[in-house]
């Protein structure tokens, strides 16, 4: 009789055990496939460069990571409350087992002591059934044992793998910790002191009187407006709108380098498109919740070595400065120009890794995407040019952009209003009026004919990757943002409705 209420309590203690077992393997491979899936979206964000080109790509496994992260936290909260479940069952088992082994020991020990009170009265047979009964005992409790200490183990490989959980889930914050808050009036000042070294320079350069023998290369002053990529008319002069112009247009073309090759999200990779497609994925996540755009930006500035960074403003800074060079050599660009250049995107790659790495989201732009924020125009380019106030026909573009505009959304900030020049401002169509002269002078002295006898024809302005232009005629036009003079009401009374 005693040998069966052993055996059955060995067999319960069993049962009870094997259940604890199952449901514990299923909790550390619900762990284990959690914390492979966190690392395979690890891996995927470490290797996102090739990806990134495809900005619907990049948006989805931003998405499937914020996902996972929820699904990691939620199962490592499922794990620690099952964890603490189990350590109490496996502490109420251990009593239990421990108490059903004392009894074992003791009803062993109370077997052999009949056994030896009784053995002169005990067969042979009967001795060897007694002795069989107390090996399986035995064999059981050895069963016992082996599980508890299988138990155990699997509860501290358990626990291991939730603080290594822990632990990545510490790395992701400490990527957002990177980021740091940001003193807005002392950046403001910043980027006025970089616009004004900016105009300083132009006027260095480009303000001044060209030599006659520039001025009488008529080729090179017919195809500037298409080599330029800028919607403005250049004639061969000296005048105070011929000086000016030639300053919008460089000023335009600096503003256009230092919008697509510095003030963008990260300066790795390189590419305009895929630092476009950042853009707008920051700026998505900015409009569902603004935490969320600041670890998708801490994620991708964490991704390189400071060391990369560097190189990559250097390459940037070298690369800019050289097509600018090219570009503007015919009007006034030489090498001192370049090194000044090379030091203004330097100052300005300084100025924008603040703003990268600033809590909140600081933002440039060169279109209206910002309607409630009026731009800001250089008083000179009308003041300082006489003209008729009435401009015949269409203007060449709506707006043209000397300096970009900069916010920082989240405070409603405006940190540089951004610098246009306007269709309706002197400078561009006394300008204009005076490259048609120039141009009929030539035909009454028997130069060329053909096109160019006519007004000039409005400049489509493409997207040119290398020279950074914007599709300025996809802009916004609206008439409230410009100085309404008495000019430029009757230009809008021309233009109708369009």
């Amino acid at each position: 009789m005693s040998g069966t209420n052993i055996k059955n309590g060995s067999t319960a203690a069993a049962s009870s055990s094997e259940a604890l077992k199952a449901s514990f393997a299923s909790n550390a491979k619900q762990a284990a496939s959690a914390l492979r899936n966190l690392e395979d979206a690890l891996k995927n964000i470490s290797e996102h460069s090739p990806v990134l080109s495809k900005a619907a790509q990049v948006m989805d496994r931003q998405r499937d990571m914020e996902l996972e992260i929820q699904k990691t936290h939620k199962r490592i909260a499922d794990l620690e409350l099952s964890y603490q479940i189990q350590t109490e069952e496996i502490g109420k088992s251990y009593a239990k087992w421990k108490e059903q082994n004392s009894q074992l020991e003791h009803q062993v020990r109370k077997i052999e002591a009949d056994l030896t009170a009784k053995a002169r009265d005990i067969s042979k047979e009967q001795k060897t059934a007694h002795a069989r009964e107390v090996g399986e005992l035995r064999k059981e409790l050895e069963t016992e044992k082996k599980k508890v200490a299988t138990r155990t183990e699997e509860l501290n490989q358990a626990n291991a793998k939730t603080k290594m959980a822990e632990a990545r889930l510490k790395e992701w914050e400490r990527y957002v910790s990177l980021l740091k808050d940001v003193d807005f009036k002392a950046f403001d000042g910043k980027v006025k002191q970089l616009f004004e070294r900016c105009l300083n320079i132009v006027r260095n350069y480009f303000l001044q009187d060209l030599p006659q023998k520039v001025l009488a290369d008529q080729g090179q002053w017919d195809n500037l407006p298409h080599s330029l990529n800028v919607p403005l008319s250049f004639p061969p002069t000296n005048t105070p709108a011929a000086r000016y112009v030639r300053m919008a247009a460089s000023l335009h073309i600096i503003s256009r380098r230092l919008y697509t090759d510095f003030f963008k999200p990260c300066y790795i990779p390189e590419s305009a498109d895929v630092s476009e497609a950042i853009k707008e994925i920051l700026a998505q996540h900015y409009m569902i919740d603004a935490r969320k755009e600041r670890i998708t930006r801490a994620l991708f500035l964490s991704t390189y070595a400071p060391e990369e960074v560097d190189t990559a403003i250097k390459q940037a800074v070298d690369t800019a400065s050289k097509d600018v060079l090219e570009l503007l050599s015919p009007i006034g660009g030489n090498e001192p120009f370049r090194k000044d250049l090379e030091k203004l995107f330097n100052e300005a790659a300084g100025v924008w890794r603040e703003a990268q790495q600033s809590t909140k989201m600081v933002q440039a732009s060169v279109t209206d995407e910002f309607e409630d924020w009026s731009w800001a125009q250089l008083d000179e380019f009308t003041s300082a040019v006489t003209g008729t106030e009435a401009q015949q026909g269409f203007p060449k573009f709506d707006m043209l952009h000397l300096f970009p505009r900069i916010c920082v959304p989240e405070d409603n900030h405006i940190v540089s209003s951004g610098y246009v020049l306007w269709p309706s401002q002197n400078v561009v169509f006394v300008a204009e009026q005076e490259f048609s002269q120039w141009i009929a002078s030539k035909r009454f002295k028997g130069g060329r004919n053909g096109s160019l006898l006519g007004r000039p024809r409005r400049l489509s302005m493409r997207n040119n990757e290398r020279n950074g232009a914007e599709p300025v005629e996809k802009h916004s036009f609206l008439e409230t943002r410009r100085p309404q003079t008495q000019g430029n009401q009757a230009q809008n009374g021309n233009r109708g409705e369009g």
